[in-house]
């Protein structure tokens, strides 16, 4: 028993398909090439890379620790494998883990093109019967692929490839898309799936993308779409639920998993937070943006801050929810002369939905690697009204006219995208590059500011770190850390009585922040009051300051006359 072939049938149509995919996975790694220059980022890479010896190898003492981590709130044991790989070949390097991560896009591109072969043939199989070459080799590579580089060229596609964090996102695509590719070719047009060997090798690639990253939770949920449209199950909808048990079995046990990862390794925002009423708010928000920014990829930016209170009453996110609640009326109104647009809707909403801010983890407000997998559907859409104009076009009179200028507007929309995308992947070439685009993109971004005052200082620019961190002061007052960097680029130029202010405003509004007790040990010592100095250094160490460096500072400062190392605070200190 055997799948739709989707118009592959003969050596000819299985070599057309072939080449189309490689020509995908090769305009898809030119496109993006310009992630290669990237560096490591002060932006989780220091701590996932950079900064963490754990994974550094394939022993058994870096499997253990890669089958075990939950390392930033995620368990996945394959990716971090895929970083083993990456450093056994290419040790520190960036450039190394940056191909891995462009080719293994290349790859899903390809998978994504050979898929939509598969899906827009399964669509036209009615058709194909007809006179005229409906299910042809020339108009599948056609369908194929514009969908395989609607997608992967994609301005959106860039976070995930020139970010070296994000492997995850890449890895657990690769075998999803696996996954979707065997469950389509083990369904025939009537009858049950072919589990032997078609869905029991879907099933193992859904394990192997749980095992790379969670977000292959929700794929049980794509599958029954697909049933739906296009490949048009004739079973009752009760007996194709219960043949995705084993998927939704393994969807639990997925989500079991990435909940006890993120309670361990990062933090849930709680609903004093965000209540019902603003994740109802981030949820039609996440979901317009993603799908506006498909069609319209400007602004794009590596951080997306959100406000300090999520209203659904202010513009900002009023008009996105009612702009997706009538796009959703919509396509279910149309859903018989347009059933392609509610499938491609019905997908994107549903494997996006856990990342909309229902259960909302981390500082952003959305992030462009969420609509990794979610927009697939579109560029298969996409890829279908290809064909649709292509075959309109061999008509006459107004349909001609149509369909000329719906594939004008593909032949235009492609470069477009791929021009936006080369450009976009360089806005993570370096920690400072990556602030100063999204400082650009939302001047309010707090955490911006507060992020390009300590890349400029670290960069030895004392005058920049000085104004922006003014600026972080000015969006978030009542914190430290803006205190801190102001009182630290004050200090390198030499303006000790300003540094002092800033540095002892910034413990009084946190007083564990070890670095600002160190900068003020720092200043004590350089004006010879080595007593206050010790008192900050040792306080330092109380709040977790890096211990080697605050310790052979605390040292030097003792030597002056500071007193003696015997390890207890002195009485001044604060406890």
């Amino acid at each position: 028993m055997t799948g739709i072939d989707g118009g592959t049938s003969g050596r000819s149509g299985r070599l057309t398909r072939a080449l189309t995919a490689l020509a995908v996975f090769g305009a898809t790694v030119l496109v993006l090439r310009p992630a290669l220059d990237g560096q490591f980022l002060t932006w989780d890479d220091d701590v996932m890379l950079a900064g963490n010896p754990a994974f550094r190898g394939l022993g058994w003492p870096q499997l253990r620790w890669m089958l075990t981590t939950t390392l930033l709130g995620h368990y996945m044991p394959l990716t971090w494998m895929s970083f083993g790989v990456s450093y056994v070949v290419g040790g520190m390097d960036p450039w190394g883990y940056h191909l891995a991560s462009l080719l293994l896009h290349g790859l899903n591109a390809a998978l994504a093109t050979c898929l939509a072969w598969r899906l827009i043939g399964a669509a036209t199989t009615d058709l194909r019967t007809a006179p005229g070459p409906v299910g042809s080799p020339a108009l599948l590579a056609l369908g194929a692929g514009v969908a395989g580089l609607a997608w992967g060229i994609h301005p959106l596609r860039a976070e995930p490839v020139a970010w070296a964090t994000d492997r995850g996102d890449l890895l657990s695509g690769a075998f999803a898309l696996t996954a979707v590719l065997a469950y389509a070719r083990g369904v025939p047009a009537s009858g049950h799936l072919a589990w032997r060997p078609w869905g029991w090798a879907a099933l193992g690639a859904m394990a192997l993308a749980l095992l790379s990253k969670e977000t292959a939770v929700v794929l049980p949920a794509a599958l029954l779409v697909l049933d739906g449209y296009p490949l048009r199950r004739s079973d009752p909808w009760h007996r194709l639920v219960r043949e995705k048990v084993p998927f939704l079995a393994l969807a639990a046990v997925g989500t079991v998993v990435a909940l006890a990862a993120r309670s361990s390794g990062a933090r849930f925002s709680t609903a004093v937070e965000y209540g019902a009423a603003a994740r109802v708010a981030m949820v039609g928000h996440s979901l317009w943006y993603y799908a506006w920014t498909g069609l319209v990829p400007l602004d794009l930016a590596p951080y997306h801050e959100p406000p300090l209170r999520v209203d659904i009453l202010v513009p900002r996110f009023l008009i996105p929810t009612l702009a997706t609640a009538a796009l959703t009326v919509a396509v279910v109104v149309a859903r018989r002369r347009l059933p392609a647009a509610l499938a491609a809707w019905m997908a994107y909403a549903l494997v996006l939905l856990p990342v909309t801010g229902i259960v909302h983890s981390g500082s952003h407000l959305v992030a462009e690697r969420y609509s990794y997998l979610p927009t697939i559907g579109f560029a298969m859409l996409l890829g279908g009204m290809a064909v649709a104009a292509a075959q309109a076009w061999r008509g006459a009179g107004r349909r001609r006219l149509a369909g000329a200028v719906a594939l004008l507007a593909v032949t235009l929309a492609l470069p477009t995208w791929a021009t936006l995308a080369w450009r976009h992947s360089a806005n993570w070439r370096d920690t400072l590059t990556m602030w100063q685009v999204s400082a650009a993109a939302d001047p309010d971004c707090r955490l911006c500011a507060v992020n390009l005052a300590a890349a400029h200082f670290n960069a030895g620019q004392a005058e920049a770190a000085e104004r922006w961190a003014r600026r972080a002061i000015e969006l978030w007052p009542g914190r430290g850390t803006p205190h801190h960097l102001l009182g630290a680029a004050l200090l390198v130029q030499g303006r000790d009585r300003e540094a002092e202010a800033e540095l002892l405003e910034a413990v009084r509004l946190a007083p564990q922040l070890g670095a600002a007790h160190r900068e003020l040990g720092r200043l004590y010592d350089r004006q010879g009051r080595a007593g206050q100095a010790v008192a900050a250094f040792r306080q330092a160490l109380a709040a977790g300051a890096p211990v080697a460096d605050t310790q052979a500072l605390l040292a030097d400062a003792l030597r002056r006359g500071g007193g003696h190392v015997d390890g207890r605070d002195p009485p001044s200190a604060p406890r």
